[in-house]
């Protein structure tokens, strides 16, 4: 997706059981994941506008998905890690 269209996109995660939280992509780009649970990933994007359901690939870089796959790239030096990235 082009990043000029990111802004219309959010990321919809669940920290915990109690339910989901929806961020903008820009923002998560920026800091990451929200709160003291940095270590969970987004499950799928949403358009803020529709609602339409869309998948994270199609919208966020892999670098910025904080899924064990990219934190392993990332650790094995294979991806540049986001400014907010901490080691896991």
């Amino acid at each position: 997706m082009s990043p000029s269209r990111r802004h219309e996109y959010g990321l919809v995660f669940f920290p915990n059981l109690g339910g989901k939280i929806t961020v903008p992509v820009e923002e998560w780009i920026a800091t990451g994941p929200p709160g003291p649970r940095k270590g969970v990933t987004p499950m799928y994007g949403v358009h803020l506008t529709s609602g339409e359901k869309v998948p994270v690939s199609h919208i966020l870089p892999l670098r910025f998905r904080n899924s064990r796959r990219s934190r392993r790239l990332i650790r094995w030096g294979l991806l540049k890690p986001p400014s907010w990235h901490t080691a896991f």
